[in-house]
C-alpha cells in the first residue's frame, strides 16, 4: 500500500473555519479582562510605591528635624524604624548614632545585633550599586 503526500495542505473546510474563528473570538474576549486587571494592578502598585516613597521621605524629614533640634532618642527612634525599612541614609545615620552615640550624644542608643548587621548589609548593598 503507497500513501501519497498532498503537495500542499488541505485547507480547512467553511465548518472548522467557523469554529476556529468563534474560538480565537471567546479566547480574545476572556483575556481581555485579564490584561486589563494587570494593568490595573500594575498602575496600583506604582502609585503605592510611589505613596511609600513620598511617606518614607516626609519622615526622614521629620527624623532629621529632631536630629537638628538635639533630640537625640526622638531622632534615633524615627531613624532606625526608617532604617528597619530599608531606607539607605536612615540605616547609614542610624548605624552611626549607635556607634558614637556615648561619645556624641551621651546615651547609649539600643539596637539589636541582627538590626545593626541589616543596616550595615543595606549600606554594602547601596555602596556595591554606586
Amino acid at each position: 500500500m503507497q500513501i501519497q503526500l498532498a503537495s500542499r495542505p488541505a485547507q480547512p473546510g467553511p465548518w472548522l473555519q467557523g469554529r476556529l474563528a468563534r474560538l480565537s473570538l471567546a479566547l480574545a474576549c476572556s483575556l481581555a479582562p485579564t490584561l486589563a486587571c494587570a494593568q490595573s494592578t500594575t498602575a496600583n502598585a506604582t502609585a503605592i510605591a510611589q505613596a511609600d516613597a513620598e511617606a518614607a521621605g516626609t519622615a526622614f524629614a521629620q527624623a532629621m528635624a529632631h536630629y537638628e533640634q538635639s533630640h537625640w532618642p526622638q531622632a534615633f527612634e524615627a531613624l532606625s524604624a526608617l532604617a528597619d525599612q530599608g531606607h539607605g541614609e536612615a540605616q547609614r545615620i542610624a548605624l552611626l548614632m549607635w556607634r558614637h552615640g556615648p561619645q556624641l550624644y551621651g546615651l547609649r542608643l539600643q539596637a539589636s545585633a541582627e538590626q545593626r548587621q541589616r543596616w550595615a548589609q543595606g549600606q554594602r548593598l547601596l555602596t556595591a550599586a554606586r
